[in-house]
């Protein structure tokens, strides 16, 4: 099963926030390739019984139009 999630990344302080828009997630890290990781760590963990069948995508969404 292939599932794309969409985000939004957002900078607090000095860490950055990744927020999935289709499930209540997010990941964060000092870079924001490292939120998206760990958005996608959340997403596997959320989704724990299907991950041996589950291939996950995250498209970014620019955070002005989400709002």
């Amino acid at each position: 099963m292939i599932q794309t999630f969409h985000f939004t990344i957002r900078q607090k302080n000095d860490r950055f926030v990744a927020e999935c828009l289709e499930v209540d997630l997010y990941g964060e890290g000092d870079s924001s390739e490292e939120a998206v990781s760990d958005l996608r760590d959340s997403l596997f963990v959320h989704f724990e019984e299907l991950r041996p069948f589950l291939k996950i995508y995250l498209k970014p969404v620019d955070s002005d139009a989400a709002s």
